[in-house]
């Protein structure tokens, strides 16, 4: 019988080893295109318009442009279409999933300034704008193959120091998936390393399970100044909220009989700070030219996760499910900085066109240790370097106005692949890790957004609908095994927004 060390393991031991990866980084980072039903019917383009509520979280100087006080709000109604996902010759129908968000709520106090100075307006905000919603969730089925879970398992865990006694999570050199693994009969210890349990060559069948949830938030105090109405200056101080659940289950059934659930629970939690300025400038009545900078935001994130291993070949006699200790730590993490560049031409009262360009520098996020934590980061850190690419996003959007009150508009946003292309080493686990969860989404695609829409506005009031769908591809690994190909998971969102606004 194998001997475990099951003794109450103390918050800081669990603490001595790391939870996060290059792939924690993008996700707790990356926005979408999200807002106001104007903002998304023109595809996001208008950062040199203003005078849109989700137009200053990405330039700041939108908020001059505002003339009059307004209260505005947005809901979404979010229709996921998930595609069929074929994994290792094995096609999964995948169930359509639908929820209502709240996307945006802003308060705009426009101050007119005495005539005759250079200074026409001083416009404050308070806004809530929703940048991330991570509902998603699908199952994948494989047919029989010779490759399994526990072949990874023991690989990864080798080499590792010579195995003098017992395998325990109170041992800083060991991994706790390499203790959950081996707990549950499905690695055994061969030498000075570790194997699968399982015959050479003995077929077994996989399916996995992935469901997520929550949100990334961000809360805005803004300022924006008129000068002359043709500069327009604005600055932001934002704070973002994140809340993310996960829960997952990888499961193999072995052809000679067992096999096992491995579930994953992950909830992280934090706040962040980050602030951007930005200018609009009209150098005559037709052409309106526009830039920001958003710093990287300073987040500091709280996170829990345990794992149960549900397995057919643990004993009788032992605990079945296995499980690891709740791991409870802390990190901070410096998110990307952007910059941005829009242009828009203006055809009198008849309509306009506009165009945006955005940087997002993901290669430069960052993992930092804290007061809780005495994890290094510096493998992560470099491996950020060569898994994530610098992201560039592309917006263009058009208004034509029927009548002086309603207009019809279009638009179009491309996002570049956030992962590189050309890596194919998978999830980095560092040694000692507490990470048991070893799923990961290589963004290697595109992600485009084709976005309609329609407004109707009178003096005191105006109603904004819009529709966006989005088109995301991805490759989705269960574990990294460069024998099995990817799942490739297509989503196509379908968002309906609508935006209620009052002026005073």
């Amino acid at each position: 019988m194998k001997k475990y060390i099951f003794a109450a393991i103390s918050l800081s031991l669990s603490l001595l080893a790391g939870a996060q990866t290059e792939y924690d980084a993008l996700r707790l980072s990356q926005s979408e295109l999200t807002g106001t039903a104007r903002y998304m019917s023109l595809g996001g383009a208008m950062g040199a318009l203003g005078g849109d509520a989700s137009a200053m979280k990405d330039n700041p100087a939108a908020l001059g442009v505002y003339r009059s006080t307004e209260i505005t709000g947005t809901m979404n109604l979010g229709l996921n279409n998930n595609q069929p996902i074929t994994w290792q010759g094995r096609t999964t129908n995948q169930e359509s999933r639908s929820d209502i968000t709240f996307n945006n709520l802003s308060y705009v106090m426009t101050m007119p300034v005495s005539e005759g100075k250079s200074l026409v307006g001083s416009n404050f905000s308070f806004s809530f704008q929703k940048l991330n919603d991570f509902n998603k969730s699908f199952t994948i089925n494989g047919n029989k193959s010779p490759r399994s879970f526990t072949d990874f398992l023991a690989g990864f865990s080798s080499p590792n120091p010579p195995i003098t006694g017992d395998v325990s999570y109170d041992n800083y050199d060991m991994p706790w998936l390499t203790v959950l693994g081996f707990d549950g009969y499905l690695i055994d210890i061969d030498g000075q390393y570790f194997k699968s349990v399982l015959n050479q060559g003995e077929l077994v069948t996989p399916s996995y399970l992935f469901d997520q949830y929550g949100a990334l938030n961000e809360y805005s105090f803004g300022w924006g100044g008129n000068f002359n109405d043709n500069l327009f200056i604005g600055a932001n101080l934002n704070i973002r909220s994140l809340d993310y659940t996960l829960s997952s289950t990888l499961s193999e059934s072995f052809a000679e009989g067992g096999g096992f659930d491995l579930v994953n629970k992950l909830t992280q939690s934090g706040m962040g700070l980050n602030a951007k300025l930005g200018a609009i400038y009209l150098p005559n009545n037709s052409l309106r030219l526009g830039i920001a900078l958003h710093t990287p935001s300073i987040s500091y994130f709280t996170e829990e996760s345990y794992a149960d291993l549900n397995s057919g070949l643990i004993p009788n006699d032992e605990k079945n499910p296995a499980q690891t200790p709740v791991n409870s730590q802390s990190f901070n993490l410096w998110s990307p900085m952007q910059l941005q560049a829009s242009a828009a031409l203006l055809f009198g009262k008849t309509g306009f066109i506009s165009a945006e360009y955005n940087f997002v520098n993901y290669r430069g996020a960052r993992f930092n240790g804290n007061s809780n934590s005495v994890q290094n980061f510096g493998d992560i850190n470099m491996a950020m370097k060569d898994v994530l690419n610098n992201v560039h996003v592309l917006k263009a959007g058009a208004e034509l106005k029927v009548s002086p009150s309603f207009s019809l508009r279009a638009g179009y946003a491309m996002m570049t692949p956030a992962v590189n292309t050309g890596y194919n080493d998978g999830k980095l686990l560092v040694r000692n890790a507490v990470n048991t969860n070893t799923e990961y989404f290589d963004q290697k695609y595109n992600t485009t957004y084709m976005t309609f829409g329609l407004g109707y506005r009178q003096a005191s009031w105006f109603i904004d609908l819009a529709y966006a769908l989005r088109n995301q591809k991805e490759d989705f690994y269960p574990y990294q095994d460069k024998a099995l190909p990817p799942a490739v998971i297509e989503n196509k969102t379908n968002n309906i927004a609508l935006t209620l606004g009052l002026r005073m």
